[in-house]
């Protein structure tokens, strides 16, 4: 049965966001794409966590957290429960009223947790490569957020780094465009990378820039043998439609706007060059570049 997962759009700025929530926010800005760009590859995808990486989507299992999330957390306050309350229950002598309120206290977190986590929105992260945006799941029990590629707020969250010794590396973040609430993007989902390049401080500068590579469906797909198997397709595709300009320039400066900055007559040099000598002699004999 084929999928559709094409989503309509739901908010194209972020004039909702209380003031507030602006102010503690840190906001990243970027030009494009960087002359390193992570690679996706079958290395370093951890592949129960990715539905779709192709020439139409790339797609995020995150129902996979939110479901284990579901377990966790009613066990944990379980287990804490009744390693507190067993030594209280006697049976020679009446149970302590605070025990009862303890009991109806977790009780009720658990209940909680539990309906929250079978009767919430489904959780949803789709970048939508053709229609150029991406839907991202927001905060409890708020629908997902649907927006375009190019309006989009990015952060670099700060987390501790894999060696240690206090220090904390950026992460990148998505912004909601209704509440506080950030999500962390592709990074958990490579766990197979390595320790030394999770400590890396330009880490999220290339998460970014590969996630602009793939929206912007005027290039080649972004590198990585996930991809791979797409690529003749995606070529044809661009081919047929005249080879247009790039939609995202190949660039590493910065900008002092919050939006990914629109390509110019001056930021067009491609730098992302086509799977074969052939097939980049023919793209610059119909597109121009």
């Amino acid at each position: 049965m084929k999928h559709n997962y094409k989503r309509t759009i739901t908010d194209t700025d972020y004039t909702k966001i209380p003031e507030k929530y602006n102010s503690t926010f840190n906001y990243i800005y970027s030009d494009g794409i960087r002359k390193f760009t992570l690679p996706l590859t079958f290395n370093n995808v951890d592949k129960k966590n990715v539905i779709i990486a192709n020439d139409n989507y790339l797609i995020f299992n995150i129902e996979r957290e939110y479901k284990l999330l579901a377990w966790f957390y009613p066990i944990f306050p379980g287990l804490l429960l009744l390693a507190f309350l067993l030594p209280l229950f006697n049976v020679e002598e009446e149970t302590p009223f605070y025990a009862w309120v303890w009991i109806f206290t977790f009780s009720t977190i658990i209940i909680g947790i539990l309906v929250y986590q079978y009767k919430r929105p489904k959780k949803e992260y789709i970048f939508d490569r053709l229609n150029g945006v991406i839907t991202f799941p927001d905060y409890a029990w708020k629908t997902n957020n649907t927006m375009p590629f190019e309006k989009i707020m990015w952060s670099a969250i700060s987390t501790k780094g894999s060696k240690g010794g206090g220090t904390y590396f950026p992460k990148l973040a998505i912004r909601s465009p209704k509440t506080f609430f950030y999500l962390f993007t592709s990074m958990i989902y490579f766990h197979k990378i390595g320790k030394d390049y999770l400590s890396n401080s330009h880490q999220y500068k290339d998460e970014l820039s590969l996630l602009i590579w793939y929206m912007d469906k005027n290039r080649p797909l972004p590198p990585g043998d996930i991809f791979d198997e797409f690529r003749e397709k995606d070529f044809e595709r661009r081919k047929a439609n005249g080879f247009p300009k790039p939609l995202f320039p190949y660039s590493h400066t910065t900008t002092n706007k919050h939006e990914i900055k629109g390509t110019s007559s001056k930021q067009l040099p491609p730098s992302t060059p086509e799977s074969t000598p052939e097939q980049q002699s023919e793209r610059q004999r119909i597109g121009g570049w």
